[in-house]
């Protein structure tokens, strides 16, 4: 009620507000719906970067999002190109043998490895906030499962001993980094809304 999603994007009209339909789930579906050119040095900055010109021309709040891993060995590569780390969009195949190429026979600590997920919420004037959520754990030494997608069955998560392409879709979205920045995103669009009035 109230949301419309097109694309890496949700635009949402100030008088209908519903945060019950945010979930991790749903913030997936709208960051592989449409491709984006990497822009910025940071997920928090190409997060809204890439919203720029749906917000010259709306006069609703717009939140946009973006996500990617962080490998500690290779300096926090591949970051903002996670999507084109093997240099073709989408090719989570290519992109995942190419990680695992590039960590070679690393061990330990040396695979450490985060996913990260910045989400912004602007206006025709200005980025209101931005929130992140990760999750910790280690790039495995070989790619394992067939649920999920992008670098997940190379993202082994101790917690549950498995990579995130062995997880249940449930399971894994209860802790991902989509799922911890969008609750982050809720407590402050909530706080914002009741400073403006707009929430008694």
């Amino acid at each position: 009620r109230g949301a419309s999603a097109s694309g890496r994007h949700t635009a949402i009209s100030h008088d209908t507000i519903s945060l019950d339909k945010l979930s991790a789930e749903r913030a997936r579906s709208h960051r592989q719906a449409q491709a984006a050119k990497d822009s910025g040095q940071s997920s928090r900055r190409f997060a809204i970067g890439s919203e720029e010109p749906l917000l010259r021309t709306s006069d609703v709040l717009v939140i946009a999002d973006d996500s990617g891993i962080e490998v500690d060995a290779l300096g926090g590569a591949p970051g903002i190109y996670s999507a084109r780390y093997a240099g073709v969009h989408g090719d989570d195949d290519a992109n995942n043998r190419k990680l695992l190429k590039e960590l070679g026979d690393r061990e330990g600590s040396s695979r450490a490895a985060r996913f990260v997920c910045a989400i912004s919420l602007a206006n025709q004037r200005e980025v209101l906030f931005t929130v992140q959520g990760s999750v910790e754990g280690e790039i495995a030494v070989k790619a394992v499962g067939d649920r999920g997608f992008g670098y997940d069955p190379v993202f082994y998560y101790p917690p549950y001993k498995k990579t995130f392409g062995e997880v249940e879709p449930s399971k894994k979205n209860a802790v991902s980094h989509r799922a911890n920045a969008l609750s982050a995103f809720k407590s402050r669009f909530v706080e914002l809304m009741h400073r403006s009035g707009l929430i008694i």
